[in-house]
C-alpha cells in the first residue's frame, strides 16, 4: 500500500461538493492510503503565534513567506502552512509516508520536501508531487520557482500551464489531469428547467471573471424580452445593475443547484482561467456555455457544447444569447452535449489518474 501525506488549503467559500479534493473519495482504499491534511489559511494554528508580541509576528509572517536566503516570496503562504509542514516533517519522522502531495502548490508548498531530502539519515526518504492550479502570470508572482528542484513531480490543470513547467521538468516528470466534477450531485433537473423562449443567464463566482462584460451585455439586452441574468457574487452592488439582472448573495449549496438547474446558459467571460469549478458546474447541469476562447476552456470544453468568442466581443456574446433564446431546439442540443462533456470529468475517472500517478512517482527510481 502506498501512503500519502496530502496538504491542501481549506476555502470555507467551497460548496460541499465543490473543490478539488473530491477526488479523495475515489481513491482505492486497497492501494492507496491518503491522509488529507486541510490546512485553514491564516496564523491560528500556529501554535506560538497566540502569545506573541505584533511586531514579532510581523517579522515571522514575513519570514515564512521570504526565507533568509531569497527576496521572492511565497504569496499566499502563512504561518499556518508553515506549521502544517512542521507537523508533516514530524509525521514522516516518526510513522513514515511514501509520497507528500500538495494539492494547492501555489499556497502550502515551500520547506517540506526539502526537509525531507536534507534529513534522510532519519528515515527512508519520501517522494513530493505539488498540483498547481493557476496562469503563468499569477504563477510566476506567487511561487519561487527555485524550490521546484525539491520536487519529484508536478500536476497540472491544463495545457496552458505546460511552458512554465517544462524549462524545471521532463515531459514524464509533469502529469496533466483535469479538474473533475460530481456529476451525481450536479445534474440536469428537467422539473425546473422549462426551455421557455426566456432564457436565464448564470454567471457564479468572483476569480478571473470579466463582469464588466457580463454588465455590458446585460445593458445592452435590457429593452429586450426573452434574457436575464442571475450573477452569484457577494461583491456586486444589485442598486447598480440594470433591470435584467439580479444579484444572489450567501445562497446555499442547495440553492445554487436549483439555481444552475432552472437556468438555461452560463455566461462565463474570463480573464483567464486553467480549470474552473462553475464551468465544469455547468455544464454537468446540462448548460450550454458560453464564454471565451481561452486555451483552457477550449481544452475542457473542444466541442459544440460551448460558443465561444475569440476576442471576447460584446456584440458576438449578444449574437450567441439571441440565438440561444430563439432556438430552443439548439439549446436542448447544445445543453446535452454539455452532460455528455462533463460526464468525462467525473471524480470516479479523474481519480484513477491519480491514482496512476502515485504509482508512477512510487515505482520511479
Amino acid at each position: 500500500m502506498i501512503r500519502v501525506h496530502l496538504l491542501r488549503r481549506f476555502y470555507p467559500h467551497w460548496a460541499a461538493h465543490s473543490g478539488i479534493n473530491q477526488y479523495i473519495k475515489y481513491i482505492d482504499p486497497k492501494r492507496f492510503r491518503v491522509e488529507d491534511h486541510a490546512i485553514p489559511e491564516g496564523e491560528e494554528n500556529f501554535l506560538p503565534y497566540a502569545w506573541m508580541p505584533a511586531y514579532v509576528k510581523k517579522r515571522l509572517v514575513h519570514r515564512a513567506q521570504h526565507p533568509w536566503t531569497h527576496n521572492n516570496g511565497i504569496y499566499l503562504y502563512k504561518l499556518n502552512d508553515m506549521w502544517a509542514e512542521l507537523t508533516g516533517l514530524w509525521k514522516w519522522k516518526t510513522r513514515g509516508f511514501d509520497l507528500m502531495h500538495f494539492l494547492d502548490g501555489e499556497a502550502n508548498f515551500c520547506y517540506l520536501p526539502g526537509w525531507v531530502k536534507k534529513y534522510t539519515w532519519l528515515r527512508s526518504p519520501a517522494k513530493a508531487v505539488a498540483t498547481f492550479h493557476q496562469p503563468i502570470p499569477i504563477l510566476e508572482k506567487w511561487i519561487r520557482t527555485d524550490i521546484l528542484k525539491d520536487l519529484q513531480h508536478v500536476s497540472l490543470m491544463g495545457p496552458s500551464q505546460l511552458p512554465l513547467f517544462e524549462s524545471f521538468f521532463p515531459s514524464d516528470r509533469i502529469s496533466l489531469i483535469p479538474h473533475g466534477i460530481d456529476t451525481q450531485y450536479f445534474k440536469p433537473n428537467e422539473e425546473v428547467r422549462t426551455y421557455e423562449p426566456v432564457i436565464r443567464c448564470v454567471s457564479v463566482g468572483k476569480w478571473q471573471r470579466d463582469y464588466d462584460t457580463i454588465i455590458k451585455v446585460a445593458k445592452a439586452l435590457k429593452g429586450e424580452k426573452g434574457i436575464e441574468f442571475h450573477l452569484v457574487n457577494r461583491k456586486l452592488n444589485p442598486a447598480e445593475m440594470p433591470s435584467n439582472v439580479f444579484v444572489h448573495k450567501g445562497i446555499s449549496d442547495a440553492d445554487l443547484l436549483k439555481l444552475y438547474q432552472s437556468s438555461d446558459v452560463l455566461f462565463l467571460p474570463l480573464f483567464d482561467a486553467t480549470a474552473n469549478n462553475v464551468l465544469l458546474e455547468g455544464i454537468a447541469c446540462g448548460m450550454p456555455i458560453v464564454s471565451n476562447s481561452l486555451e483552457s476552456v477550449k481544452y475542457y470544453l473542444p466541442g459544440e457544447e460551448a460558443l465561444l468568442s475569440d476576442d471576447s466581443e460584446v456584440d458576438e456574446y449578444i449574437g450567441f444569447l439571441r440565438m440561444l433564446r430563439d432556438d430552443i431546439g439548439e439549446r436542448k442540443r447544445r445543453g446535452k452535449l454539455a452532460r455528455e462533456r462533463a460526464l468525462t470529468y467525473s471524480w470516479d475517472k479523474i481519480a484513477q489518474q491519480y491514482e496512476q500517478m502515485y504509482q508512477k512517482i512510487y515505482d520511479t527510481p
